[in-house]
């Protein structure tokens, strides 16, 4: 008995020391994993309390019960009085809570751009010491007040960016009441006909057009331009290459106007020729209320009662309708300031934006990972700007700083069902850019966006999120910037506020080598990945002449003949924009103009595309695999862990699950597919969260999504 009793003593001995076991830290290692608002080492956050998590992990494997006491966080103004456990801007003392997650800071007021250094050290229920601290963290302030922002939004100067030129068109309607304001809703028909010059279908015939409210046109019977969708605003002229309906001799253009509100059932257009001959929208146009047989297909010998001279209802920009966007510019355009640092630098903070999207490099070095950036949003509601910690990367003396923007979903000028060329907050780009420099001796600079940049030419002649670009060629009659002078001007503002972009940003992931290439035709060759995937390709380009255009395509599906195809994956698109730069230019489509050369590199900047296959047309030599990869972008949220099984079915369906949700994050936001759509619904986002909380660490981006939701609305009850 008394050897049990002696056994027994010694387990519970053992067992206190288990509990409490000696030694300078407690039974939890140094916390791990620290981030700040769910990012590691995040730069650039605009709100006042920054949440503080970390991951704990036992010091020994076999522990059993171990749990979080108490906490500790320090956060300071600068490694060295970290180092020195002195939290200036916070100290938390020891509190005595189990949390780990989204700790809020509660010290001082944080500044603009201000660098924080944090650790923290933890308690557990096992032992009366501390853990070790933990390794040091750091975050960077993004700007905390309005009156903070020195800079001034920027866009292309005025010359570059000229308003179509509609050759007299006025608005014309039926004049069937006594007066615009008592006129009822209706169905209207209106037509023209008229003499195409010699050859105009030989070069683009450019259509533009506004109506009031929805439309259908016609040329020669067929069908050359309608109205999509449920959203369709009057005020942006719709512009369109309609050569391919010309005929030589005579001609008809007739177009149907429905008006579903109250108010004249009107019409403004013109069809401009390349020798200068127009045919705008005047008295000389012919309106019924009635369509008569053969009313928009009989050039001539049409002839009915109903059928009367339209009457002028004011002209261009005049009542009731106002000012009518039809601003004609192309160009992704590029901006650049020159600076000088005099002396050492102690610490360079650069917060920068540009609608739709920017590139920004230093002296030629391109500014960070990001693309696509900013990530889009409901920009009269919001705009997101980033945040570039830039002291390791000014030079003593002259630098060079340089930003190229993209229209992306800020200013889409194809057209698509989704009618977002009508977005009320559509305007040209523009950007905003603030480096703060503090010298080591104390003193500071500021470089600022202001009507001191100079316009310099852009690479980019004609950039679409959804039909693609147009690289190394700009639209005719536009300013050779090389020689002429010309600065940016000060622009408004957009509506939204700015916000920081608090979320992983879009990158460039991963890079995939083709599993094959092979000819399908002379000069065009088929590019296949194996793997579909979202992004672009990056093709180093050889041996061609100066004016040589190579065609990309991006697409999912072969026909039979194993030539790419987009049937079914550009249902939705209509009207392609590119056409006065390029014509030929279609959904899922880069065109390259290489300038004679060596060494030309083929990359887009502005827009990205959903594919497998690519099909690359007017390459001189084949290409071969060494010369092309596939850039797969997404939002650059971590891994949560991974999953394989003896199972081959289930470790392809979880293969195919990962590459599908990455494919459906490009760009900030959950989509359905990053092809045909790119939009996102909110159905398959909701399917698709768990699947992502099991498999990615996501929860900035889906903080951000939240946001954009509630964004919408704020102002009506639909999403």
């Amino acid at each position: 008995m008394k050897q049990v009793s002696w056994l027994l003593a010694g387990v519970i001995v053992y067992a206190g020391c288990v509990q409490k076991p000696w030694g300078a830290h407690g039974s939890l290692t140094a916390p791990q994993a620290l981030t700040v608002d769910y990012l590691q080492e995040p730069v650039g956050l605009d709100h006042p309390a920054p949440r503080l998590s970390w991951k704990l992990t036992p010091a020994r494997r076999s522990a059993r019960g171990l749990r979080q006491t108490a906490y500790q966080v320090l956060v300071a103004s600068s490694p060295e009085r970290l180092r020195d456990d002195q939290g200036d801007l916070w100290d938390s003392g020891r509190v005595v809570s189990d949390q780990s997650l989204n700790v809020v800071y509660a010290g001082k007021p944080l500044a603009t751009s201000q660098r924080c250094y944090w650790k923290v050290r933890v308690w557990d229920n096992q032992s009366d010491a501390p853990s070790a601290w933990s390794a040091t963290g750091r975050w960077v302030m993004g700007v905390m007040r309005p009156d903070d922002w020195k800079a001034r939004w920027i866009g292309a100067n005025a010359a570059t960016r000229p308003d179509c030129d509609l050759a007299g068109a006025q608005w014309i309607w039926a004049g069937d009441a006594p007066s615009l304001a008592q006129a009822a809703q209706g169905v209207r028909h209106f037509r023209k006909v008229f003499d195409a010059p010699r050859g105009a279908q030989d070069s683009p015939v450019l259509l533009a057009l506004t109506a009031d409210d929805e439309y259908e046109v016609f040329i020669n019977g067929k069908s050359a331009a309608k109205t999509w969708g449920h959203l369709n605003e009057w005020r942006w002229m719709r512009f369109q290459d309609v050569s391919a309906l010309i005929q030589p001799g005579r001609n008809l253009i007739a177009v149907t106007v429905k008006n579903k509100e109250p108010g004249p059932t009107a019409l403004l257009a013109v069809l401009k020729f390349a020798d200068g001959q127009a045919v705008p929208t005047d008295a000389t146009w012919h309106v019924s209320a009635q369509a008569a047989e053969g009313w928009k297909e009989k050039t001539d010998g049409f002839a009915h009662a109903a059928w009367r001279s339209a009457v002028v209802a004011g002209p261009v920009d005049g009542a009731p309708w106002g000012k009518i966007e039809r601003r004609r510019e192309l160009v992704s355009p590029a901006f650049e300031k020159c600076f000088t640092v005099t002396r050492p630098v102690r610490e360079a903070t650069l917060h920068i934006t540009g609608l739709g999207f920017y590139e920004a490099s230093l002296n030629g070095r391109r500014i960070g990972r990001k693309v696509l950036d900013p990530v889009p949003t409901r920009f009269d509601r919001r705009v997101l700007y980033s945040t570039y910690d830039m002291t390791d990367l000014l030079t003593r003396g002259e630098n060079r700083l340089h930003v190229l923007l993209g229209h992306g979903w800020y200013d889409v000028r194809s057209v698509a069902v989704w009618n977002f060329d009508n977005a009320p907050w559509r305007d040209f780009p523009r950007m905003l850019a603030q480096l703060e420099i503090t010298y080591e001796d104390g003193t500071s600079m500021m470089v600022v966006s202001d009507d001191t940049w100079r316009q310099v030419p852009s690479p980019i002649g004609f950039d679409c999120i959804r039909e693609g670009e147009v690289i190394g060629k700009a639209p005719k009659g536009a300013p050779d910037l090389e020689k002429q002078v010309l600065m940016a001007d000060v622009v408004p503002a957009p509506v939204g506020r700015l916000a920081a972009s608090a979320l992983p940003p879009s990158v460039v992931a991963k890079r995939l080598k083709p599993v094959s290439v092979r000819a399908l035709t002379p000069g065009t060759w088929l590019v296949d990945f194996g793997q579909n995937t979202a992004g672009w390709i990056k093709l180093k380009i050889d041996g061609q002449r100066a004016g040589d255009v190579i065609t990309i395509r991006y697409g999912e599906k072969l026909n039979e003949d194993g030539s790419l195809s987009l049937k079914g994956t550009d249902a939705h698109f209509r009207y392609p924009a590119s056409f006065e730069t390029l014509p030929g230019g279609w959904f899922q489509t880069d065109r390259f103009v290489c300038d004679g050369s060596r060494g030309q590199v083929y990359e887009p900047r502005f827009t990205y595309n959903g594919f497998q296959y690519v099909q690359i047309s007017g390459l001189t030599r084949a290409p071969d695999a060494s010369s092309i990869e596939a850039c797969v972008v997404h939002t650059d949220f971590k891994d949560a862990g991974s999953f394989t099984c003896s199972n081959e079915l289930l470790n392809k369906l979880q293969h195919a699950i990962l590459w599908a949700y990455r494919g459906n994050f490009v760009n900030g936001y959950p989509t359905d597919c990053p092809h045909r759509e790119k939009n996102g619904w909110t159905g398959d986002a909701s399917l698709a969260s768990e699947l992502a909380m099991y498999n990615f660490q996501n929860t900035a981006a889906y903080e951000k999504w939240i946001q954009d939701l509630i964004d919408v609305v704020a102002r009506r009850v639909v999403v």
